[in-house]
């Protein structure tokens, strides 16, 4: 008897270590599918955060493996997103880049936008805390 209750026990807790793991890896797909930045702070602006004046948004969120780029929040890669800008033509971009991303992806990216006409740049940030 004793040998029957230790087995049920042992498949109980294989089955629930293994619905475990594929919450996890639901819940790390749900996370990487999603937009969420650490923006960086800014204190001063009358109107904080982003207008929406016929604009379109490229997010770029620091990845294990590099530089992950959102046109729209939707997933593409660096040069993805600069032909979608291109074919938008849009009046203006808003910039969203986690404050880890370098200078030098930052210019770039910015460098690349002037080259494809976008003449209105813009960068969004959370409010600072007072």
């Amino acid at each position: 008897m004793k040998g029957y209750v230790l087995t049920s026990f042992t498949d109980l807790l294989i089955l629930f270590l293994s619905a475990l793991c594929v919450i996890i890896s639901l819940a790390e797909y749900a996370e990487e599918n999603r937009v969420l930045m650490d923006l960086p702070k800014a204190e001063g602006a009358d109107n904080p955060g982003m207008s929406r004046v016929e604009e379109v948004t490229i997010s770029i969120k620091q990845g294990v493996r590099g530089c992950r780029y959102f046109y729209e929040d939707s997933p593409t890669t660096r040069e993805g997103a600069l032909a979608l800008v291109k074919r938008a033509s849009p009046a203006s971009v808003i910039l969203r880049a986690e404050k880890e991303i370098t200078y030098q992806e930052i210019f770039w990216i910015i460098h690349q936008l002037k080259k494809a006409d976008v003449s209105n740049i813009s960068f969004a940030y959370q409010e600072e805390e007072k």
